[in-house]
């Protein structure tokens, strides 16, 4: 088997992202292939405040694909620039089909936020494995 390499990716959300991240999600990390699934090890975010925190569906969510992995509350909604470091915490059995092959998206969870500004960087450790 070959070794498995570490890998690091940052994404940037605009505030018009944030503010559309429950309609339309964000991808994080695209589809690694048929027989392939994305670990993800750890998730660091940067919220670059502006001039106002997000307002209401402000929980940020971690998706593959459609199904949800895990959530985090508290960065977006933030009255200054925060950084905040958190393991997934993804620790749940799924068919196969809900990784193999499935890109990662980052979004809100329960609606869009209704107001707010800056942005969010966000950097993603993961490795992919062959199944």
């Amino acid at each position: 088997n070959p070794v498995t390499q570490i890998r690091t990716v940052k994404v940037t959300l605009s505030s018009a992202e944030l503010l559309n991240s429950f309609s339309s999600a964000k991808q994080l990390i695209a589809a690694p292939g048929s027989g392939n699934v994305i670990e993800v090890i750890s998730v660091t975010f940067r919220y670059n405040y502006l001039t106002a925190p997000y307002a209401t569906n402000t929980v940020l969510a971690l998706y593959y694909s459609t199904v949800e992995a895990t959530s985090y509350s508290g960065i977006i909604d933030q009255l200054v620039s925060t950084i905040r470091m958190a393991s997934t915490g993804v620790n749940f059995n799924s068919a196969s089909s809900t990784f193999d092959n499935q890109a990662v998206f980052i979004g809100t969870k329960t609606g869009n936020p209704t107001a707010g500004s800056g942005t969010l960087d966000v950097y993603v450790t993961y490795r992919i494995i062959t199944l």
